[in-house]
């Protein structure tokens, strides 16, 4: 079985985010979430995940602003988070508090298991800047 991890990135509508995990958990029980969630902006509170398994919330977060070189701190310290729980997995999905799946968890876990590819990033051209004198 592919083993997944979500790692969720939030600072806002903390019921946004239980019903995210919920419907992340209820497609894959067995899936791992970790989520980073910026405390000082509105608070998440971990009760709200008590009853289901591998659910874990950074307890050291990161106060983050957008574009903010404090997003790589708050990944980092996630990375660090899983290396020290010795978290194992076959595939990250990052997800901000803002995403919801539109496609059932099955469907999107399984084509990451049939997947011939080992990632997948979304790019785009950045236009030249213009001419300088």
């Amino acid at each position: 079985m592919t083993k997944i991890l979500y790692l969720i990135a939030s600072h806002s509508n903390p019921d946004h985010i239980v019903r995210l995990v919920k419907k992340l958990k209820t497609g894959n029980p067995e899936s791992q979430v970790l989520i980073h969630h910026d405390q000082s902006k509105s608070s998440l509170s971990p009760t709200s995940f008590e009853q289901i398994n591998n659910v874990h919330i950074l307890e050291d977060y990161v106060p983050v602003g957008w574009g903010d070189f404090s997003m790589v701190e708050m990944e980092l310290r996630c990375i660090n988070w899983l290396i020290d729980n010795s978290v194992t997995f076959d595939w990250l999905i990052f997800l901000s508090g803002q995403d919801y799946p539109l496609q059932p968890i099955s469907q999107i876990e399984q084509f990451l298991k049939n997947t011939e590819y080992d990632g997948f990033l979304e790019y785009f051209p950045v236009q030249e800047p213009p001419e300088t004198a």
